[in-house]
């Protein structure tokens, strides 16, 4: 099994240009840390966000509490279950070593 990271952003808005309306996206991502390992260091961690499903996220409970993203499109849109997907690395100039406990 592989730990989880939960991302808390400010809400995020998409401009559309030209047309005038936005895409307002809410909530929160867990993503899946895939490198390093548990215990090991570097300098560089990775991480998985997957949807699955359509657009909802693969992973939306983490210590047993529910999380989820949404979008809504203005100026009247319903609010509906968004997902992310994509690999991510964060690199940094000191080395730090994953903690699984």
């Amino acid at each position: 099994m592989r730990n989880g990271i939960l991302i808390t952003p400010e809400h995020t808005t998409i401009t559309c240009a030209g047309i005038g309306n936005t895409i307002t996206v809410t909530g929160n991502l867990i993503g899946t840390i895939t490198s390093p390992e548990c215990g090991q260091s570097s300098t560089k961690l990775t991480i998985s966000f997957n949807s699955s499903n359509g657009p909802t996220q693969e992973h939306t409970s983490y210590t047993g509490v529910s999380y989820h993203l949404t979008s809504q499109t203005t100026p009247s849109g319903t609010v509906k279950e968004a997902g992310w997907t994509a690999v991510t690395t964060i690199e940094s100039t000191t080395v730090g070593t994953l903690d699984c406990t």
